[in-house]
């Protein structure tokens, strides 16, 4: 499932869910910061809120886009991957470019 090196495995930053339920089978293992930190952050993980609509998005997401986004931006937090499908005039395109000027609103504040 990782690479290993000489006195570590590594895994790839899309797996925390699949090491968590691994490791729970073992005792003596020491893990690093960044894996606790995710494995944390999903254990106190209530829900996905719909996101907001962007400041710099010209258009008016509907509930149900909001609510895409919002899954999307889950997604991405954890490296987890994913395929936004959905039925014809959803509209696929809005949220995609809502997520897209959302994360360029996100890198402008860092």
């Amino acid at each position: 499932m990782g690479d290993a090196t000489a006195d570590r495995i590594r895994f790839g930053s899309g797996q925390p869910g699949l090491l968590d339920a691994h490791l729970e089978t073992r005792t003596a293992v020491s893990c690093g910061e960044a894996f606790l930190r995710v494995r944390n952050e999903l254990e106190d993980f209530q829900q996905i809120a719909p996101a907001d609509q962007p400041a710099g998005f010209a258009g008016k997401l509907q509930e149900s886009q909001r609510e895409s986004v919002g899954w999307m931006r889950f997604l991405g937090r954890f490296s987890f991957g994913g395929c936004l499908a959905d039925d014809m005039g959803v509209g696929k395109a809005a949220q995609v470019l809502a997520l897209r000027e959302t994360r360029r609103e996100l890198r402008a504040e860092t």
